[in-house]
């Protein structure tokens, strides 16, 4: 019989659970599990933890990386793999351990934490951050508005948005021409996310609300969408497209302006939350995958080291499939995009090809400002999931392979497209539902594509592990020769 190795859904029961126990170090994709990479380091290191991290694109067509450490910024361009210091000319360094939240306007980057003075950078044209003119609020978080800057959680008022002119970065406060003004969200606590676009989202600790255009004489109106429903942890909350997804008090939910609906509910959300230090409320955060069209958190697990994430959790959009890996990280990258070079430029971040980390027809040389997911490494360094594949772990629910009997199964056959990699499995058994399962030994597929087994039990699942390093694709599901067992 074939049994397909559909989607992980750990919260179910074994038995009968219509998908995967397990799909650990791979990617969801719309029938099947695609390998996932180890982290390749690109860049030297910052002078301390990521605490917040962008990427931008010139009007000119430049890709320049910012990243944040409790006390400077840096940045980081396609002429050198070395971070440069752009801390503030004058002011020393920021005060305070909070993350940074950047945002883009036009040809100025803007970072925010909430404590220091807005800070803004011109493409193309500063060395340094500066002070932001116009005596802009102090917020922690920012997003674009139509043709505005939308800010939230102003330091003496943390329920308070504020809104810059239209197109004019410089103007606060009200200004009936320009549309500039604040407004204080009754409910819902604290603001704790924006998600930009041409109507934001507003994530509060207990509700979610969506910004309006309405022109003069209010400018803005606010619509408290979700009266119940908000986040505690704003680095998980992310936006695509229309859309944006968090992490709420009981689990995980997309919103689209209209309500917030959960995406996690009977598949991974208790298996997150018994996993999940929320010891370390903001180390968790979220990142856009657009090639792999994945949503994916990074949140510190078991055996995480003072609180650095060390787990991935993958949601495929198009489906609603879910998968996990295990990787060790400082700061998951939310909008990671390549430099682009031509040969000649090649001589600055790779000096010697044959020794070079990454093949010459990687995105990481090729696609000027292709997005790509990446992260800051425990060491504070810039890498690309661009390394080789890690060890696939992917279990079959549990079933009664022959109805009311014992079953024997001879042999197992995992359906995997590859050309080189190397494929072992694992019988996972019990003969009563209150029993331990049992695993068995792993047993490598043989020459004619299949493992042989002796395994004979009632309920019965499989494990199909796929090793480090090997070159596949997909993992399809897994044949099973089985008969039933004789009676005693």
């Amino acid at each position: 019989m074939l049994v397909p190795i559909g989607e992980w859904r750990p919260d179910l029961p074994a038995l009968g659970n219509p998908g995967a126990m397990e799909a650990k170090n791979v990617q969801p994709r719309e029938s099947s599990y695609a390998p996932f990479r180890s982290l390749q380091d690109y860049s030297a290191a910052l002078g301390g933890r990521c605490i917040g991290f962008f990427t931008a694109r010139s009007l000119a067509g430049v890709t320049t990386v910012f990243a944040g450490t409790p006390t400077k910024l840096y940045s980081l361009t396609g002429s050198s793999t070395s971070w440069t210091d752009v801390t503030r000319a004058s002011g020393g360094d920021y005060a305070a351990d909070e993350h940074w939240t950047f945002n883009q306007f036009g040809d100025y980057v803007t970072a925010w934490n909430g404590v220091d003075a807005i800070q803004v950078f011109q493409l193309g044209v500063s060395t340094k951050f500066a002070a932001l003119a116009g005596s802009p609020p102090m917020a922690r978080y920012a997003c674009n508005a139509r043709d505005q800057v939308m800010v939230g959680h102003v330091a003496s008022a943390n329920q308070t948005v504020a809104w810059c002119g239209t197109n004019s970065l410089t103007t606060w406060g009200y200004d009936a021409s320009l549309q500039s003004d604040s407004q204080e969200l009754p409910g819902g606590g604290p603001i704790m996310a924006l998600v930009g676009r041409l109507d934001p989202h507003i994530w509060c600790q207990t509700s979610i609300y969506t910004a309006i255009f309405a022109g003069p004489p209010y400018f803005w109106n606010f619509n408290q969408v979700e009266l119940e429903r908000g986040t505690l942890f704003p680095k998980s909350v992310v936006g695509f497209g229309t859309l944006s997804f968090g992490l709420c008090a009981d689990g995980f939910y997309v919103f689209d302006g209209v309500g917030a609906k959960p995406i996690a509910q009977g598949k991974v959300n208790k298996w997150f939350f018994d996993r999940f230090d929320q010891g370390y409320p903001d180390r968790i955060n979220a990142a856009v995958d657009p090639i792999a069209q994945c949503i994916v958190w990074a949140f510190p697990g078991p055996g995480h080291v003072t609180g650095d994430p060390n787990m991935l959790l993958f949601f495929h959009w198009p489906t609603g499939r879910w998968a996990y890996a295990e990787v060790q990280l400082e700061y998951l990258a939310q909008g990671g995009q390549t430099f682009g070079f031509t040969l000649e430029q090649l001589d600055t971040p790779m000096p010697n090809v044959d020794l070079g980390a990454f093949s010459l027809d990687s995105r990481i040389w090729t696609a000027q400002g292709s997005p790509i997911l990446s992260a800051i490494t425990t060491a504070h360094k810039l890498a690309f999931f661009t390394g080789s594949t890690l060890e696939a772990t992917v279990d079959t629910g549990e079933a009664q392979l022959v109805a009311g009997r014992r079953a024997f199964v001879s042999k197992l056959r995992p359906l995997v497209d590859g050309s080189d990699c190397s494929i072992s499995v694992k019988a996972i058994t019990r003969n009563r539902q209150q029993d331990e399962v049992t695993v068995g030994s792993a047993v490598a597929v043989n020459d004619l594509g299949y493992a042989p087994m002796r395994s004979n039990a009632r309920y019965q699942r499989a494990r199909l592990i796929v090793a480090a390093g090997g070159d596949w694709e997909h993992i399809h599901g897994i044949e099973v020769d089985a008969r039933a067992a004789g009676r005693r």
